[in-house]
């Protein structure tokens, strides 16, 4: 049961998601999968009411521990206090300051999630350390958290594996009709974050759909919350990204033709009938090298299942370009590029604004995926499509 909620909710850990682009060549975007956050169109918010939280409770094989109290946003997370678990189990705390977000108690490597708004004056906690990763706690006076504990639980048995279609269904419906926006916008923002490509294969206007409804029902329960300005700047970005998408999942990709190094030439419509992975990437883009052994893996474990790579690389040194082929062991024959750099053709027929860039495309010629990096995600769609 662990590793389905994982499916649904990333609980723990910082992911580190890394690309080249135009202007930086070694630029990092860092993500901390544990961040979400909320918005409101413009204007100035007032600033919510924060109020005191007492937090008493017993965690079962959690004597002498201490526990780190955090409240989660998309882009921060603010630390609050502490305290140490005696060696009974019990504890207590009072948080001050409380405005409503999630929150997480941190014991060691252990997570228990707080929805907590600021108003319930006191909630008591009972968990046993050896079980709070299934979800197996209950956290008295806190309506919100009982409401995350329950949906989540329930998400994962209406939810197919690989049913990524279904599960946003069944996100937007709880979002559309849930007494809890707190919940609603914690499960959009955690599980359809574009920067951590969870579902690349939906739509974008399927995932602005789910976060503007978020947004909405938010916004009404919470009109002065500070969390509500990012969120809208993160749907401002995905709306720009649809404005600036060339290639969309279901569409027939545009026609690239170009040389290898050798001076073959190749053309991506010559591989229709195969499962392809268009993969953008250059010698000098340091994530791209870091993505290649999975992505080597992953083609010589499906290369005799009609599965192959269509490499365009945006370097504009031949040699450099030939000696990181060799290095990395990319075996596939079809390696091409203008030697362009950010100028290549192909690169701005697809928009490409940063490295590495993925589109996986099925049998038929359409896309059927994106911004896939090579690893379990990109495993599982193959599959799929095979």
């Amino acid at each position: 049961m662990k590793n389905n909620l994982k499916y649904l909710i990333v609980f723990l850990g910082i992911v580190l998601f890394t690309q080249c682009n135009p202007s930086n060549n070694t630029t990092s975007v860092i993500t901390d999968e544990n961040t979400n956050s909320l918005g409101v169109e413009g204007g100035e918010t007032v600033p919510a009411v924060a109020k005191m939280v007492t937090v008493t409770g017993n965690i079962a094989n959690g004597g002498g521990l201490k526990i780190y109290f955090d409240r989660v946003m998309l882009d921060a997370i603010e630390s609050l206090d502490n305290v140490t678990i005696e060696g009974n189990g019990d504890f207590k705390i009072t948080l001050e300051d409380v405005k409503p977000s999630p929150h997480r108690m941190r014991i060691g490597q252990k997570v228990l999630w707080l929805f907590l708004e600021g108003n319930e004056g006191s909630i008591d906690v009972k968990a046993d350390l050896r079980t709070v990763d299934n979800l197996e706690y209950t956290v008295e006076n806190s309506a919100n958290t009982t409401e995350f504990l329950k949906i989540v639980k329930e998400l994962k048995e209406k939810t197919p594996k690989g049913g990524e279609k279904k599960f946003a269904d069944n996100i937007l419906q709880f979002v559309d009709t849930t007494q809890y926006p707190l919940v609603g916008l914690y499960l959009t923002t955690s599980n359809f974050d574009t920067k951590r490509y969870q579902y690349p294969s939906l739509p974008m206007e399927v995932l602005i759909a789910i976060h503007q409804r978020a947004n909405d029902k938010f916004k009404e329960a919470y009109p002065s919350s500070d969390l509500l300005p990012t969120h809208n700047t993160i749907i401002a970005e995905m709306q720009m990204q649809v404005k600036q998408q060339s290639v969309k999942v279901g569409s027939i990709p545009p026609d690239i033709t170009m040389q290898s190094p050798d001076g073959k030439t190749y053309s991506l419509s010559s591989l229709k009938g195969q499962v392809v992975l268009l993969d953008f990437w250059a010698s000098w883009c340091g994530p791209c090298r870091r993505t290649n052994p999975e992505l080597v893996r992953i083609y010589n474990k499906f290369k005799d299942q009609n599965f192959t790579v269509f490499s365009v690389s945006l370097d504009k040194n031949a040699q450099s370009w030939r000696q990181a082929i060799f290095k990395d062991n990319l075996t596939w024959e079809y390696h091409v590029s203008d030697l362009q750099y950010w100028s290549s053709t192909a690169a701005k027929l697809y928009n490409v604004t940063s490295i590495p860039k993925t589109f996986l495309i099925n049998k038929d010629g359409t896309v059927a995926a994106t911004n896939l990096v090579p690893g379990p995600q990109l495993e599982q769609a193959i599959k799929r499509l095979m």
